[in-house]
């Protein structure tokens, strides 16, 4: 029921933001409660569902392209979306210790994260980066979320800050545009959301 609320609530937020409506106070705020409930959850189950897994993934890109839809509002919007970011990193990612990752984080759960975190590395050295090889261990380590029906949180957590890492890169640092094009960036995120779609 917890997850529930929290898609109709993430749902609502990025809908009306779309219709012109701008930030929803009191869904904003029901979803940072809702986001704080579910965290216990995840830190005791080490799941996450892939429906809520998606709506999670999806929200943050969503709301940060609404916000060009408000001329003097649009910091506000991407304040908001980076409020909901934070607390499900922190919701997601405060449990894990080294130790923890041999225990919970499967071998095609590690493999992304060595992966992700070797592109995040070249990027921020300004070295020639593929996302394809990224997108490419998303597609498989999919099959087994998939067949499982859910996804680890911390798996989750890593996913949902490629974009937002990206895209600040992108704005940001000059340098960004001589490794790859936004677009590369947008059909990761797309690939992000396939991979999580529930079966």
């Amino acid at each position: 029921m917890i997850n529930q609320d929290l898609r109709e609530h993430a749902i609502n937020i990025a809908v009306k933001l779309r219709m012109g409506e701008n930030v929803d106070c009191q869904e904003h705020t029901a979803l940072i409660d809702e986001l704080v409930s579910a965290g216990r959850l995840w830190r005791k189950t080490h799941q996450v569902d892939l429906k809520t897994a998606q709506t999670l993934a999806s929200l943050y890109p969503s709301m940060y392209g609404a916000a060009a839809l408000y001329e003097e509002d649009k910091n506000e919007v991407e304040a908001a979306a980076y409020k909901i970011l934070k607390t499900m990193i922190h919701e997601m990612s405060e449990q894990y210790d080294s130790e923890i990752y041999n225990t919970f984080l499967t071998d095609y759960d590690i493999r992304i994260k060595t992966v992700l975190d070797e592109t995040i590395v070249s990027i921020k050295k300004h070295q020639g980066v593929s996302l394809e090889r990224l997108t490419n261990e998303i597609r498989l380590a999919s099959r087994y979320w998939k067949k499982a029906g859910f996804i680890n949180p911390y798996i989750l957590c890593k996913l949902i800050s490629v974009y937002p890492f990206l895209v600040h890169k992108y704005v940001c640092d000059t340098k960004f545009t001589e490794i790859f094009h936004a677009e590369s960036v947008e059909r990761l995120q797309d690939h992000i959301e396939i991979a999580l779609e529930a079966n």
